[in-house]
């Protein structure tokens, strides 16, 4: 915690950048294997038929590489990643094809989180995964959906910077919109949606004995809201 502690400390001329997550606690919390999101914001090494090795440059580049931290931006953009992974494992070299077409069309430090790719750079992503064979028939059987879908789990402000994202992980209805991520509200951590209260607090005391009842009275919230919020600790942690 010393090293967040110092990098909050910080000054950022984008708040949005400041790191805040480790790697394995936003894989953790979006659902995604933990060396998979390490690839994403890391890179990694790869090796050759040759014999030789290749290096594979991030495809989100964190923001605190040497302290191994992830920004809110980062956290959204690893979300949209996810979609990959969701249903279908589409293939890194694939993802990576897609964001090359996208950053050369619309240059951003998070293209995936830019206007222009809400407009209609989308066509272009997907339009740069088609270069495998089974992908685009992959495509075609539900993949733009899902990627669809989780856009539609991000919310904007009006300088167009990610203020809300609703995770998805398996096991949830994928029309559930309980567990946020607010920039700015509980340091970016899952809270149930519009109170503030933090989604592992709920889980922690269900644990120690207390029912959903009793939770839902001492923070007057809905209780199936507090179910649908324990709910999603149980799915992170049987996917974990």
């Amino acid at each position: 915690m010393d090293k967040l502690k110092t990098v909050r400390a910080a000054s950022y001329a984008d708040k949005w950048d400041v790191p805040i997550y480790t790697y394995a606690e936003a894989a953790y919390y979006l659902g995604v294997h933990r060396g998979t999101l390490r690839t994403w914001v890391v890179g990694r090494t790869i090796p050759l038929r040759t014999g030789q090795t290749q290096w594979l440059d991030p495809l989100i580049p964190a923001a605190d590489g040497k302290g191994g931290l992830m920004s809110f931006y980062n956290l959204a953009e690893a979300h949209i990643l996810a979609a990959s992974r969701y249903k279908h494992h589409v293939p890194l070299r694939s993802v990576r094809n897609a964001l090359i077409h996208l950053q050369k069309r619309y240059p951003s430090p998070h293209p995936l989180l830019s206007r222009d790719f809400y407009t209609d750079g989308l066509d272009l992503f997907m339009k740069g995964m088609e270069d495998t064979e089974n992908l685009s028939r992959q495509g075609q059987l539900g993949l733009k959906p899902i990627l669809d879908l989780f856009l539609h789990r991000i919310d904007f402000d009006e300088k167009f910077r990610p203020k809300k994202v609703w995770p998805l992980v398996k096991g949830q209805l994928e029309t559930e919109k309980v567990v946020s991520m607010v920039f700015g509200v509980s340091a970016g951590r899952p809270t149930v949606d519009g109170s503030g209260v933090p989604v592992m607090m709920l889980w922690q005391r269900n644990q120690a004995g207390e029912s959903e009842e009793e939770l839902a009275e001492d923070y007057d919230i809905d209780v199936s809201r507090v179910k649908k919020a324990i709910e999603y600790i149980k799915h992170i942690k049987a996917a974990a």
